[in-house]
């Protein structure tokens, strides 16, 4: 990804389009390899989910279940943070861009 990142901005959109398909087809393509080590499982009895966004899923239920069970300060402020950074990536797609991106091609 910081490939595609550093071609598009060292040479523009075109060239940079380039660089950010290709980066994307390498990520896509080892979540591909990861997600079916996932569904194989170990080989043997032990097997957490069925793709990657169930393990994911699972990560996250037992990470919730951690802090809320132990009540650490730094878990609880850590998904307090993490909550908002979901909350501000929301608004800042769901509304019109800044004025002062404007000039700056956002």
């Amino acid at each position: 990804m910081l490939l595609g990142l550093k071609t598009w901005f060292a040479h523009g959109d075109r060239l940079g389009r380039v660089g950010a398909c290709v980066a994307a087809a390498a990520l896509t393509h080892s979540c591909s390899i990861v997600n079916k080590g996932i569904a194989q499982g170990d080989g043997e009895e032990w097997r957490l989910a069925a793709n990657f966004f169930g393990l994911t899923a699972r990560y996250l239920s037992l990470l919730f279940a951690d802090a809320f069970r132990t009540r650490g300060p730094l878990q609880l402020a850590s998904l307090l943070f993490a909550a908002g950074s979901v909350f501000f990536a929301a608004k800042m797609f769901r509304g019109p861009p800044p004025q002062d991106a404007m000039e700056y091609g956002y």
